[in-house]
């Protein structure tokens, strides 16, 4: 029984001493220059030691042999802690410039700790041992609660470093570190615990020898956020490592054969892992450079998105601002306009009052340009608002009417309209004045001289619904489900007028959609005339 629990103890720690190996020679190996692989390489490999020492001294009879065997534990066990706490600290970083105290304070502190546990200032000596090898029990001295602080204290502190850099890393990168985390916690434990408190204070040296066992948890949790994650970027490393470990069983196979068919075998078998191994690694190689380049180019996306968005917002936001600083002075001129057509400040001629009509209506034109840009501004940031109150939209269409008629008798074009029997109900008078003066002044243009368009709404007891139709150049099957876009214009509309800006029907849908109502055109094709419509709730 005695001799099963040997073997498995040594089949334990051996595991874990080969597992521990492999994994800091990978990840050293992937960067030699890297001070994050180069601490977390010696911290495996100081652990290691540890272990193998640990596992020694309770499986040997000499006193004096046991005695430094557990000072060098306790040596190795200094160093353990200060590189685990140099992982966290340097991690991810390939290169690092410490602190002054760092290297003026801490690495000295280090160092002397760690010499003086190879003295009896720490270690006094060894009561006795068992029959199965290792002490009974040991004399500590008064050093034992200076190595117990500086190195209870560094794996503390280096918990806490990775707790912090968890905090500030986003839930991607945080996941991998979590999973290490995970497994420092439960190694520490396990250590502090069964080969620090239980040998140093309370006598009991049972679990010492499984001192490099209880490193399996960090292993582990370790191994499964670099396979999953692909930290510390060993993905390339572990392939060929994995080739080569393959190729090199195999080909060791040979010399344990006398058989000549096994070994021309085993020789096929050999030369197929290589060619395999080798696309393998150069798929793999492949696959990461393609990754790295488009994380590359994502990063860089979106460093240009944000930088879109802040320009973006900062042009909405002169938009608005300029539209309203312009907005009024030319209300101002347009009120004078008025005053001076209406004959308020004495009668003028004929021709003046012609030149006023053109003044007149440019001014309004340019208003409505101005409104487009601030209703744009408004949708753009969010801040479009929608205020419904009661209103006659008859009223509303026939005031529209009016002020267009003088734009429309320039061009011979007769707007028609006929009140029907909508009742008073909630909209933005605004707002949908707007709409409908884009969509009238849109069929003025776009109609030949001596068109005609019709005005309507119409009663359809759950909403109403608006047309504006005219007789002009009409709008191909293929433009219509582009119509209402942001800066899009029919074909060729710039041979019929070139005021425009692609901005009136995007906004006219924004506005609609918000009353919770639908705004779309039909046309039976060029030259045949178009339909606008929309649609309003009744409350």
């Amino acid at each position: 029984m005695e001799v099963m629990t040997f073997n498995l103890n040594l089949f334990t720690v051996g595991l874990v001493t080969i597992t521990s190996i492999i994994l800091g020679v990978i990840v050293y190996i992937r960067n030699v220059r890297s001070i994050t692989n180069i601490s977390f390489a010696l911290f495996v490999l100081v652990t290691v030691i540890w272990g193998v020492i640990n596992y020694l001294s309770y499986n040997l009879f000499d006193p004096e042999i046991i005695l430094w065997l557990l000072r060098l534990v306790l040596f190795f066990a200094v160093w353990q802690a200060f590189f685990i706490f140099q992982f966290f600290y340097v991690y991810p970083h390939a290169k690092f410039n410490f602190s002054k105290n760092y290297k003026r304070f801490l690495v000295p502190v280090v160092c002397l700790v760690s010499l003086l546990t190879l003295t009896s200032f720490v270690l006094k000596k060894i009561n006795g041992v068992l029959v199965t090898g290792g002490a009974t029990s040991v004399t500590n001295g008064p050093g034992i609660i200076l190595f117990g602080s500086l190195s209870i204290g560094l794996v503390f502190s280096a918990i806490y470093t990775l707790i912090k850099k968890i905090k500030n890393s986003d839930a991607k990168d945080a996941l991998p570190l979590r999973l290490i985390l995970t497994g420092t916690i439960i190694t520490f434990t396990f250590i502090i615990i069964f080969n620090f408190i239980y040998p140093a204070f309370l006598n009991n040296p049972t679990y010492i020898s499984l001192g490099a066992v209880f490193f399996f948890p960090f292993i582990v949790f370790t191994t499964y956020a670099i396979l999953k994650h692909h930290l510390l970027n060993i993905k390339i490393v572990a392939t060929e490592l994995l080739v080569f470990l393959l190729a090199f069983s195999s080909f060791a196979e040979i010399f344990f054969t006398n058989n000549l068919n096994v070994i021309i075998l085993r020789l096929i078998i050999f030369n197929a892992l290589i060619f395999v191994g080798f696309f393998l690694i150069k798929s793999v190689r492949k696959e990461i450079e393609q990754k790295e380049k488009l994380e590359k180019i994502t990063s860089e996306l979106q460093v240009a998105n944000e930088r879109l968005k802040q320009l973006d917002e900062a042009k909405t936001e002169f938009l608005s601002i300029t539209s309203h600083q312009l907005r009024t002075p030319l209300s101002a001129i347009k009120g004078y306009l008025s005053m001076l057509q209406d004959g308020d400040f004495g009668k003028m001629s004929k021709k003046q009052a012609d030149i006023i009509g053109i003044l007149l209506r440019n001014s309004e034109r340019l208003i409505r340009l101005i409104n487009i840009f601030l209703n744009i501004s408004r949708i753009e940031s969010g801040r479009l608002k929608i205020n419904k109150n009661l209103n006659d939209l008859n009223r509303l269409l026939d005031d529209i009417i009016k002020s267009l008629a003088i734009e429309a008798s320039t061009k011979h074009i007769k707007i028609e309209f006929k009140e029907s029997d909508v009742p008073l109900f909630k909209f933005d008078i605004d707002k949908m004045a707007d709409v409908i003066i884009n969509l009238i002044d849109n069929a003025i243009k776009y109609t030949p001289i001596g068109g005609h368009i019709k005005v309507s709404a119409k009663n359809m007891d759950k909403y109403i619904l608006v047309k504006v139709q005219d007789n002009g150049k009409g709008i191909s099957y293929e433009e219509l489900d582009q119509l209402f876009q942001k800066f899009k214009r029919g074909k060729d509309i710039n041979k019929v007028d070139t005021s425009g800006v692609g901005l009136g029907l995007y906004i006219a849908k924004k506005i609609i959609e918000g009353h919770g109502g639908n705004i779309w055109a039909e046309s039976e094709g060029e030259n045949k005339g178009t339909t606008f419509k929309f649609t309003l709730p009744l409350e």
